[in-house]
């Protein structure tokens, strides 16, 4: 999960009524969209209940794991140049 974005007050002394962060977060491919937002919606429910949470963009496609066998043409080609190094 990496922090990539903060917005708050606009000027220094002053407490802001609200904060905004906003994160990229990236899981293991064993993980369905279901564990993502479960962990999502426990955090914001630790943080306070004030705490909120609104997805601004969603890619999800959850794709699984490569096949790292010989009916995975693209694998073989990559192991065979990496065998030839």
């Amino acid at each position: 999960m990496a922090l990539y974005i903060v917005q708050g007050g606009l000027q220094i002394n002053i407490v802001p009524p609200e904060l905004s962060v906003y994160f990229d977060i990236r899981v293991t491919p064993h993980w369905s969209k279901d564990d993502v937002l479960k962990l999502i919606q426990k955090t914001c429910e630790e943080a306070g209940s004030d705490v909120t949470y609104e997805i601004v963009m969603q890619t999800m496609d959850f794709v699984g794991v490569t096949e790292l066998t010989d009916s995975n043409p693209w694998w073989v080609s990559f192991r065979n140049s990496c065998e030839n190094l």
